[in-house]
């Protein structure tokens, strides 16, 4: 049976929304621009089970708080 997603099936937790972070952080290293870090954190939900079709309202929130994630982790790097 098919049941609809909901909102919280799509949130992140804490050490998921750091290993992404921590992705980007790894492969672009610490000085990548807003629109490059948004067009690389879509194309890892692309590979992210129900991330691939999430609505633009849930990306753009869901980015912006992994934007402050980034950005903080860069302002405490080793």
């Amino acid at each position: 049976m098919n049941y609809p997603k909901t909102s919280r099936q799509r949130q992140l937790t804490r050490d998921q929304t750091a290993m992404l972070v921590r992705i980007i952080r790894e492969d672009s290293g610490d000085t990548v621009s807003r629109p490059e870090f948004n067009d690389l954190m879509l194309l890892i939900f692309e590979s992210i089970a129900g991330f691939e079709v999430l609505s633009t309202r849930a990306s753009t929130r869901l980015l912006g708080r992994l934007w402050k994630e980034y950005r903080a982790a860069c302002r405490l790097r080793p």
